[in-house]
């Protein structure tokens, strides 16, 4: 879905995809792990950024 591309570029260069997804996060929980990347040194926009928390959230929620 929309995202997942900026997801795989972004996320995979340090986690492999199904460490991340097997979380089951909120919206707001994503937010925070996502955000957190970014602050230990994840490369992407402020965008970006969003648009995997929403593809995160709408995949990979705790009720997927």
């Amino acid at each position: 879905g929309p995202g997942k591309d900026v997801f795989i570029r972004v996320c995979t260069r340090c986690h492999e995809a199904a460490n991340t997804t097997k979380l089951r996060l909120t919206k707001r929980q994503w937010q925070g792990k996502v955000y957190a990347q970014a602050d230990r040194g994840a490369e992407a926009s402020g965008e970006e950024l969003d648009q995997i928390v929403d593809y995160l959230a709408r995949n990979f929620g705790p009720t997927k």
